[in-house]
């Protein structure tokens, strides 16, 4: 049996998805650092879980809208899901780790009705 050429470290949607997860973990260790929170509280799964279905959601809007999801539009879209989820379950962070940025924020309002 031939040894099979791997493309995918070479594709450069792979290679955006790494940043965009990178960005994601960093948003999540800064929020629970800013919270005192450990990064294994109960807690904390079902708001990953709610963060990950409205970030989901959010980017196949933006999509369908024609926004262009960059790395930054997308790190910027899961900070503002899981802040969102993160206040629903009762853990208030600040909003200056969000971007400033109407658009995103209008994603997760749309998609967290």
């Amino acid at each position: 049996m031939g040894k099979e050429k791997d493309n995918w470290g070479r594709d450069p949607a792979v290679h955006q998805m790494r940043r965009v997860f990178a960005g994601m973990e960093q948003i999540q260790k800064t929020l629970l650092d800013q919270t005192g929170i450990k990064p294994f509280d109960s807690r904390l799964r079902p708001v990953r879980e709610t963060a990950l279905n409205l970030f989901d959601k959010a980017t196949a809007l933006a999509a369908g809208k024609g926004i262009r999801l960059t790395d930054t539009a997308m790190i910027g879209i899961y900070a503002g899901c899981l802040q969102l989820a993160m206040t629903n379950a009762g853990i208030a962070i600040s909003q200056d780790l969000l971007p400033d940025d109407s658009t995103l924020r209008e994603l997760v309002r749309e998609v967290s009705r």
